[in-house]
């Protein structure tokens, strides 16, 4: 990589390169950034209202920077950066916002910079849904079952994939829960699923941005640097990975 070359990584969560800038609305990480804030933190976990760990208190990963994405707003010059990757953050934005992230994305980057996208493939959780329906026994091999295996029926597993994310996991209730939906209330932050893409949807997404060569990839291939260390292996099996261009 040129010294000049920028690379920047939207909703980074904890595990952003070293060589990226890495990006993240998660006001936990914004916290965890500063010394004040983050010694607050630590006296709450010693309190026992916070879990240390990733559910509650992250660290922030190499080169943060915190940035309200859902406003739609990069602070980088035009025709500056090179890639841009995301990997599961695009479904959280209402799609409308989605938009507006990208067509922020085709202006700050450079002519012929790229661009992937890793997003829950709508397509793959309907047809796990359809399958489960002609079939009566729990498998790993069905996505939905995967997921949720504890849960009883084919739609409780559809709706619960739709919402992920969107009410308080096990062990959030009460006045953890509290402090958490506080600081995504006031920070204008939802953890919910807002849509889910097909590749159509997304090609649709991408090219109303104004990107080209617009193109389906996998798990760890395409015309990208990195992605050993950007692809998740967790996401693999329900993920789909686009890749295009300015």
């Amino acid at each position: 990589m040129s010294q000049k070359e920028i690379r920047i990584n939207l909703g980074s969560s904890d595990c952003g390169p070293m060589n990226w800038i890495n990006i993240d609305s998660d006001i936990r990480f914004y916290l965890m950034h500063h010394t004040i804030t983050r010694g607050m933190l630590k006296s709450i976990v010693r309190l026992g209202v916070l879990k240390s760990g990733a559910d509650d208190l992250l660290v922030p990963p190499p080169n943060f920077l915190y940035v309200d994405l859902s406003k739609g707003r990069l602070h980088f010059a035009s025709n500056s950066v090179s890639y841009c990757y995301t990997s599961h953050f695009l479904e959280h934005l209402p799609r409308y916002r989605a938009s507006r992230l990208m067509t922020e994305v085709y202006r700050v980057l450079k002519s012929g910079g790229r661009v992937r996208v890793v997003v829950p493939d709508l397509e793959a959780v309907a047809r796990a849904y359809v399958q489960k329906k002609t079939q009566c026994e729990t498998t790993n091999n069905n996505l939905l079952d995967f997921e949720y295996p504890n849960l009883a029926t084919p739609a409780q597993k559809l709706n619960a994939y739709f919402s992920k994310f969107a009410d308080p996991t096990p062990g959030t209730t009460g006045l953890r829960g509290t402090i958490k939906r506080v600081f995504q209330g006031f920070f204008g932050q939802s953890l919910g699923h807002h849509w889910l893409y097909d590749f159509e949807d997304l090609e649709d997404l991408l090219a109303s941005a104004g990107f080209k060569d617009i193109r389906r990839e996998s798990y760890g291939q395409g015309n990208f640097p990195d992605l050993c260390v950007l692809d998740i292996e967790g996401h693999r099996r329900e993920s789909l990975y686009v890749e295009a261009e300015k």
